[in-house]
């Protein structure tokens, strides 16, 4: 059974839809602005003997709706024979029903069914494998994902279920990382005193704990600045560790010198606070446009840097992206800066490797 004229003529219109947008609005319209369509993908739709009605059930929040629903609206624009209108799924739930149990398409129901005791069961021996797995492995520890509560409306997923797995990952990961961070840090030379110079010698300490300076090369550090190079488009990535009168390359991604003077240093600023740097062009930042590495090679205008903790919470050094092209400040993602550089502080809770020789 389809729609009625009645019913379909309630949908809003596309721009309707757009207009009352309250998440990822710029998202959507980016994608907007970005959909080119060819004089062939339009033709067929151009070409229908008479228009033809197009119902969209959508939510703000989805995925597919941000990255397709912008298609069929300039198609339909562009055609002229696609008349478009847009339903929001929680308010509409007469189509749900409609289309997604009684009609052609179906989703796999929540599971309260016997579809749903199958996949279950299924899941109980992939956690009773996984635990055994993970029991051989240093380091590993299982998490099954139980105990979630029942979605509203028929969801399959809902912030409250994601909110539950969160608090049950937490509860398993905090205790060990805890434990770790308190004996490192037991093990550090107390001080008590606070002023620069204090927190400057604390912060020393740290670095010649870890034993990494003047270490060779090491394909986990090598991946991550490499992986951080790629992902923010610029020309050279590290992983710097502050040492003293210099800043010492752990990681390098098209930089030649291994350390530079640290008077001369980005990262020595950033590691002066717990937030990221960003410099969107070094010539008009004063306090770097004189520098060497501004001036001369490797001719910095753009760096991004997020500071690196010891384990015991003294900052070390950088995970940095920079590039001899400015770019705004906005264009950098802060959050994946900081996913980056999380990763390189878990890599310094383990010794430094000998696994392959320095190729400098």
């Amino acid at each position: 059974m389809g729609v009625t004229a009645e019913r379909f003529s309630q949908g809003m219109t596309y721009e309707e839809y757009k207009a009352q947008m309250n998440r990822n609005k710029e998202r959507f319209e980016e994608t907007e602005a970005a959909v080119e369509l060819s004089d062939e993908s339009v033709a067929p739709f151009a070409n229908l003997p008479e228009p033809r009605n197009v119902l969209v059930i959508a939510e703000d929040w989805c995925g597919d709706v941000i990255s397709g629903l912008p298609v069929v609206g300039k198609l339909a624009e562009a055609s002229g024979k696609l008349n478009l209108r847009v339903f929001l799924r929680d308010q509409n739930l007469d189509l749900m029903d409609q289309y997604l149990k009684n009609g052609e398409f179906r989703s796999i129901p929540v599971f309260d069914s016997p579809l749903g005791d199958l996949a279950d069961a299924h899941a109980r021996r992939l956690n009773r494998a996984t635990s055994v797995i993970c029991a051989d492995i240093p380091r590993a520890d299982f998490v099954p994902l139980e105990g979630a509560p029942l979605p509203d409306s028929g969801r399959y997923r809902s912030p409250e279920v994601y909110s539950h797995w969160a608090g049950l990952l937490a509860a398993s990961m905090v205790p060990a990382l805890e434990a770790e961070r308190f004996a490192f840090a037991r093990e550090a030379t107390p001080i008590v005193s606070k002023d620069a110079v204090t927190r400057e010698a604390m912060r020393q300490h740290a670095v010649d704990r870890l034993g990494i300076l003047d270490t060779a090369p090491e394909e986990r550090y090598d991946r991550i600045a490499d992986l951080a190079r790629i992902m923010f488009g610029t020309r050279s990535a590290a992983v710097t560790v502050i040492d003293r009168d210099r800043q010492w390359h752990k990681a390098r991604v098209s930089l030649d010198p291994d350390e530079v003077p640290r008077s001369s240093s980005f990262c020595t600023v950033t590691i002066q606070g717990p937030e990221p740097m960003v410099v969107a062009d070094a010539m008009l930042d004063e306090r770097f446009r004189e520098s060497p590495l501004v001036v001369g090679e490797p001719h910095i205008r753009f760096y991004a840097g997020f500071p690196i903790e010891s384990p015991s919470g003294e900052r070390i050094g950088a995970l940095c992206v920079f590039d001899p092209e400015p770019r705004p400040d906005g264009q950098v993602d802060l959050v994946l800066l900081r996913e980056l550089a999380l990763m390189v502080q878990r890599e310094l809770r383990h010794p430094p490797r000998t696994d392959r020789p320095d190729t400098d």
